[in-house]
């Protein structure tokens, strides 16, 4: 007979297997909404269902690490933290002994039935901790965590060793958490390997922290280089602390370049260097929206001379110093570290005119940003008219009717005239055959310049004539209704 655990794991895991792999999911770390944070997914494997405390005992273990690091620890507040609970149904992993490298190791040979199937040396290495169920990793991802943004996978064994890819996986071996943090600096952050194989490779790889090039103006990474360190940067105790260009990196000894002497992405061990730092960091922005809210919706707002209009905009709350926030009004700075603005018709010229809401995060990590990650924007045009009807201040020097204004129009169009003394105004509007189909204005108005709108909406489209009579002066114009 099976133990009465035996038999509540044989249960659960029949269930899973009918009705989708859903599992218990812990928050290590809550600081919002997961649509507005940054997720971090832990999975585990060899935990037996009585090893679940032993298994988030391990992912807290490797969480503290993780927030120790720069610059996760700077922005801590911006992550989530989620531990998926996937029993086993034996505890550790597999080890077949077929590395070459096993050494003190190979004759330990064992195989455990575990949920994602991870065993030490894969690809003939012994430290090579894979899982070899990865379709089985997604789809408990998407089953119980689906807006995950980084996933790590801790393996119950006290081997050192790990693994890299969109999932990195990891020993419970203290030191492995390294492999899982250098692993994320490709995974998130896009970073490539620094370290080289002790001989010349045939690469020839530009990337965000290694280069092939050696003039000072094309490194990716200058405007961190101090102007009077060498290029090539010596490998020696001066420069320990020094950013600049240094031989040795992506897999070859010779003509690759790093950033810096030491780094997590070539040593574990070590913080991630500057450049490393900034790129994280950059990743991280790129996946915040830092306006959450807007008002108007609209992209393209009419506002009167006579009108007054309320802009705002509400900004993602980060909890993080080095917020701000400016408005621009047609690229003139108007405010800074307001929600929002109060634009004034009357002030303006009649015409179209820009608006801009900016917020950005400023931060000393950061030196390099060129594709403005750091900062979200909000532009509106505002179209100012003057009122339908309403005469200006202004006084022309002549009688006169103006074109109208889209033409071509559908369905809606703006006619402006102008009145040099007061006089009964007649404005009507006749098809081709010489037929009034409307009258837009039949009263004394006084001297001034007036604007009204025709709205064609019930008429058919093709060509329509407009005319103005007032005091003996006549004219008329012709306009396109398209549909």
């Amino acid at each position: 007979m099976l133990k009465s655990s035996n038999k509540l794991l044989v249960l659960l895991l029949f269930s899973n297997i009918l009705f989708g792999q859903t599992f218990p999911v812990k928050s290590i770390i809550d600081n919002g909404p997961r649509d507005k944070r940054i997720n971090i997914a832990f999975l585990g494997d060899g935990y037996q269902i009585t090893e679940m405390q032993k298994y988030l005992g391990d992912v807290q273990l490797t969480v503290d690490k993780i927030f120790q690091e720069s610059p996760y620890k700077e922005y801590k507040s911006l992550f989530n933290v989620f531990a998926i609970e996937v029993p086993s149904n034996e505890s550790g992993t597999d080890h077949p002994g077929t590395a070459t490298d096993c050494d003190s190791y190979k004759d330990s040979v064992f195989t455990k039935d575990t949920y994602f199937n991870t065993s030490f040396d894969a690809g003939s290495i012994h430290r090579l901790l894979i899982s070899k169920d990865y379709t089985h990793m997604l789809q408990v991802l998407q089953d119980n965590l689906p807006d995950y943004d980084i996933v790590l996978m801790v393996v119950n064994h006290n081997w050192y060793g790990g693994s890299g890819g969109s999932i990195a996986v990891f020993s419970a071996n203290s030191v492995s958490s390294e492999v899982a943090i250098h692993e994320t600096g490709h995974s998130f952050a896009r970073l490539a390997d620094e370290y080289d194989y002790g001989r010349p490779q045939p690469a020839r790889y530009d990337g965000i922290n290694v280069t092939f090039r050696t003039k000072r103006d094309s490194i990716p990474w200058k405007s961190w280089i101090d102007p009077f360190t060498p290029i090539p940067t010596p490998v020696s105790g001066e420069y320990v602390s020094t950013v600049g260009l240094f031989e040795g990196a992506y897999y070859s000894s010779k003509g690759m370049y790093r950033p810096k002497m030491s780094c997590k992405m070539r040593d574990l061990g070590v913080p991630f260097c500057e450049i490393c730092i900034e790129q994280h960091v950059k990743s991280i922005f790129e996946r915040f929206e830092l306006i959450e809210k807007y008002a108007p919706l609209i992209s393209t707002v009419d506002l009167r001379t006579n009108e007054k209009m309320d802009f705002s905009i509400q900004p993602l709350q980060l909890g993080l110093s080095g917020m701000s926030s400016e408005w621009y009004f047609d690229d003139i700075q108007l405010v800074s570290n307001a929600n929002a603005v109060l634009i004034d018709g009357s002030l303006l010229s009649v015409g179209l005119h820009k608006l801009t809401a900016v917020v950005k995060h400023s931060s000393s990590l950061v030196k390099n940003d060129p594709y403005g990650l750091m900062q979200s924007s909000k532009k509106w045009t505002i179209d100012v008219k003057i009122p339908t009807g309403v005469a200006t201040d202004e006084t022309p020097n002549k009688f006169s009717l103006e074109q109208n204004y889209p033409n071509p129009f559908n369905p809606v169009t703006t006619i402006n005239y102008n009145l040099t003394e007061p006089g009964n105004v007649v404005l009507k509007v006749y098809d081709v055959l010489g037929s009034v189909v409307a009258e837009l204005v039949n009263e004394r108005k006084d001297r001034g310049k007036y604007s009204l709108v025709f709205n064609a909406k019930s008429f058919a489209s093709g060509i329509y004539i407009y005319t103005m009579r007032v005091n003996g002066y006549f004219s008329s114009r012709v306009m396109l209704l398209t549909k």
